[in-house]
């Protein structure tokens, strides 16, 4: 018992919550098309429809058009590369990407029920395992995609 008590507060510390992000009362949430304040193409359509899935995967019903009782607005802030390797000509070995977000979902009379900001996750890559900055890129806008859906439908 005190270990669990322990472990919620350290949590709570930690800026994490326990039980899922969707307020009572939401049924439906439409998925307004992400923005994206960064140069990579596509990286909003991308995560929008991973997010998508991902929901729907959850078994959360994703409205199209205006009837849901919630809009999930995302944010992509930024796309961060960083050399992990590389040879003695400056060729990149191997790397790493981290995409972060800004999450709001709000109700349909405008009110935000839930906003979470800086929500990261990154993907390495190895280049000479055919891995490339997209890929990992793609990899971790998945994964970001996951981490978001779980947290809306199930709680950190």
């Amino acid at each position: 018992m005190r270990a669990a008590l322990g472990w919620m507060l350290a949590a709570a510390g930690c800026g994490y919550t326990v039980g899922p992000l969707v307020p009572p009362g939401v049924r439906t949430v439409a998925i307004a098309p992400a923005e994206n304040l960064t140069d990579r193409r596509d990286l909003d359509w991308n995560l929008t429809r991973a997010i998508g899935e991902e929901l729907q995967a959850r078994g959360l019903v994703v409205a199209l058009g205006g009837g849901a009782d919630s809009t999930l607005h995302v944010r992509v802030r930024q796309v961060k590369e960083r050399v992990v390797a590389e040879s003695p000509r400056d060729e990149v070995l191997a790397g790493e990407v981290t995409v972060e977000a800004d999450v709001v979902l709000r109700r349909r009379n405008g009110s935000v029920a839930v906003e979470r900001r800086g929500i990261r996750e990154a993907a390495g890559y190895v280049a000479s395992l055919g891995q490339t900055e997209d890929t990992a890129i793609e990899a971790a806008t998945r994964v970001l995609a996951r981490r978001i859906a779980d947290a809306l439908v199930g709680g950190f």
